[in-house]
């Protein structure tokens, strides 16, 4: 038996021309880390405006700017469980929902706890988000193995790996 194709080398992929499909490919999955960026840097931002309009107090200031990080704490745990049980394309379709909803929301938020509360929810739906997207190819590997693959948040270069 002869081989008249030509061998299937490491290379190939990364040799392939820049296509519509990778364009694409690249707009789409930039799409989450935006979205992350935004969710946690616009209350920075808008808390100038806010604290006079609703005479925050330094703690109210400190939990509102705190909330979606406690969200995503808290939805980190609960989004395993739920895309066990209701399926990743579900899950993922209700997270991105609840923070366009709940992001819209803030607009009308007349008073410190309203906008805690939904920043704690914009901040629980991208925390579940990380289970929705990374649960499934972690599964069963070793801690180690599972933090190899996860997304990384340092600079490129940055000494600190696991």
């Amino acid at each position: 038996m002869t081989a008249s194709a030509e061998p299937i080398t490491g290379n190939r992929l990364d040799d392939a021309p820049l296509s519509r499909f990778h364009k694409k490919l690249a707009l789409y999955s930039s799409g989450g880390p935006f979205l992350d960026g935004y969710v946690l840097s616009v209350i920075g931002v808008a808390m100038v405006q806010i604290t006079p309009q609703l005479d925050l107090s330094d703690s109210a200031q400190g939990l509102i700017g705190a909330s979606a990080l406690i969200g995503i704490f808290l939805g980190a745990f609960a989004g395993g469980r739920l895309t066990d049980r209701f399926g990743r394309q579900v899950l993922y379709t209700i997270d991105l929902i609840a923070v366009i909803v709940c992001s819209v929301a803030q607009f009308w938020a007349t008073d410190p706890v309203w906008l805690f509360v939904l920043r704690l929810l914009i901040g629980m739906a991208v925390g579940a988000v990380v289970s929705v997207l990374w649960a499934p190819e972690t599964r069963g590997m070793a801690l180690h193995e599972a933090a190899a693959l996860t997304p990384r948040t340092e600079p490129v270069g940055s000494p600190m790996r696991v």
